[in-house]
């Protein structure tokens, strides 16, 4: 009862099948994710009422059961899967919250673009995740309490509850409200968010597989784990900064594909990557 999940749309971004989520829905139009920074807040009004509609629905929560399941896991992670995997993924969480209403039929998950406020920080003009980012109080609100402990799909973590839109009905295995984080004014961005950071990558990569493990043991763990709380571990698409960080992910990837793909006649970057669970040939980090 869920065909975002198996409908070809979550493998195409420019499908023209009528499944829920599809680009014919929006007359064809290739969708496009935008910085969250930069969208009006109206937009943000209306992918914040599509997330408390999925969590009404109990649609949200089934992805963080998906990304938390063992099997998902070993996949996802610490593998050359790991940005394809994650990719289809939020595809289909797109996809869902398209299929949602009609007044979401066009939404795009937008993408925390950190860099730009790592290049604040380094400016003086903030000093931390909770005074650079207004991402992290637009999506959880600002601290209901300062030692919490919250637990979602058997896995538990402590750290400061944000319980405001968009899951002030969001609860956890035991029925609260809420996600914890780290206490993010006093947390600086870390050093691997910078641009110039992401200029060596894309300069030194040699591979796909090169490319995918830098960026995953770079700034995306890097995030996850400054962040803390439900960040680092399984459950953490639990916190709803966790579509827009891995938003950002899926277009540092494209970026790395549109400037590869056309060099790549003999298909040497592609060779293995794209199938990193065929026979005996597993690619793991």
């Amino acid at each position: 009862n869920q065909p975002w999940l198996t409908t070809a749309n979550a493998l195409n971004a420019t499908t023209t099948t009528t499944s829920p989520g599809a680009n014919s829905l929006c007359d064809g139009t290739p969708r496009i994710r935008r910085d969250w920074d930069l969208i009006t807040s109206s937009e943000k009004e209306l992918f914040q009422q599509a997330v408390e509609e999925s969590i009404n629905r109990g649609h949200y929560q089934k992805f963080r059961t998906y990304h938390a399941d063992l099997t998902s896991s070993i996949q996802s992670h610490e593998t050359c899967a790991f940005a394809l995997w994650h990719r289809r993924y939020l595809l289909a969480f797109e996809n869902m919250l398209r299929s949602l209403d009609s007044r979401f039929a066009c939404l795009t998950v937008p993408y925390w673009n950190i860099m730009e406020h790592f290049r604040d920080q380094e400016r003086d003009l903030c000093d931390s995740f909770g005074s650079c980012a207004r991402v992290v109080a637009d999506l959880g609100g600002t601290p209901l309490n300062y030692d919490s402990t919250r637990t979602y799909s058997g896995i538990e973590a402590s750290g400061v509850l944000f319980g405001g839109r968009p899951i002030s009905k969001l609860v956890d295995d035991g029925g609260q409200v809420g996600v914890v984080r780290a206490d993010l004014l006093c947390v600086e961005i870390p050093p691997s968010c910078a641009y110039q950071n992401l200029v060596n990558v894309y300069a030194t990569s040699t591979s796909y597989v090169d490319f995918a493990r830098k960026i995953q043991a770079g700034m995306h763990d890097d995030v996850h784990d400054f962040i803390g709380g439900l960040m680092p571990t399984y459950a953490s698409p639990s916190d709803p900064l966790f579509m827009l960080w891995h938003s950002l992910i899926d277009l540092l990837l494209y970026i790395w594909e549109i400037c590869n793909i056309d060099n790549d006649s003999d298909h040497s970057i592609f060779s293995t990557a794209f199938d990193p669970f065929d026979g005996d040939a597993v690619c793991t980090f």
